[in-house]
């Protein structure tokens, strides 16, 4: 993966090619098509980078409840804000599955046990990739609780942002 700085350089690149395409536009806006493109992707990758689990830990999480979605079995939680003493360093945000409805909603902050794993690979040549996807969102870690999430007095007030968001 080439590094951030390189995204600028072609972006920069690609900005100059920009200025110039009215000379020779087919060219130069090729030029500057891939240049933009190519650091608008390396700012997107450095904007979502978070710290990934590169093997199993069963740790004691806190976190804000950033999204549910309903299972047949329970619920899966996207946590955000997550602190735990056993995954050093914790992953930005986590993906956790909790069996039955605990009647949790976005925004609230909870704690529980759980068992994460680094997101998954591909099943197959040219399957879906998971965990691409949520690397993308910036989920380092993916795994299912061991018995209850608890509910939790919030860590901070929420920002405006975060309340008009909800």
């Amino acid at each position: 993966e080439p590094p951030l700085w390189g995204g600028g350089i072609a972006m920069a690149a690609g900005l100059a090619a920009a200025a110039l395409a009215f000379r020779r536009p087919w060219p130069l806006a090729l030029v500057a098509a891939l240049g933009i493109g190519f650091g608008m992707a390396k700012l997107r990758i450095a904007a979502v980078a978070t710290a990934v689990l590169d093997h199993p830990v069963v740790a004691h999480l806190t976190g804000r409840v950033m999204a549910m979605e309903p299972r047949p079995t329970g619920v899966r939680l996207v946590l955000d804000e997550v602190r735990s003493g056993a995954a050093d360093p914790a992953p930005r945000r986590v993906r956790v599955a909790l069996r039955g409805d605990p009647g949790f909603r976005p925004g609230q902050w909870l704690s529980l046990t759980a068992r994460l794993d680094a997101p998954p690979p591909p099943p197959e040549p040219g399957a879906g990739d998971l965990g691409r996807s949520l690397f993308f969102d910036s989920i380092g870690a993916a795994g299912f609780a061991y018995g209850k999430a608890h509910p939790l007095p919030a860590a901070r007030a929420p920002t405006l942002w975060e309340r008009l968001q909800l």
